[in-house]
């Protein structure tokens, strides 16, 4: 794996287990597209909103 591709990985699960949103979506491309049984969403603002609100409501 290269090593960008590390440092984001490990910059998104460290974001992750800290309840940052804005970060873990920053660890997104612009065009990014995440798809689960829950959400269905493209780009960057749509993938970062739902972590802000996951995390937001985890807090």
């Amino acid at each position: 794996m290269p090593a960008d591709n590390a440092l984001t990985i490990r910059r998104f699960y460290d974001a992750f287990a800290a309840l940052d949103g804005d970060t873990m979506a920053a660890c997104y491309a612009e065009d990014a597209a995440f798809d689960d049984e829950a959400f269905s969403l493209r780009g960057r603002r749509e993938v970062g909103s739902m972590w802000k609100m996951l995390c937001g409501a985890t807090r």
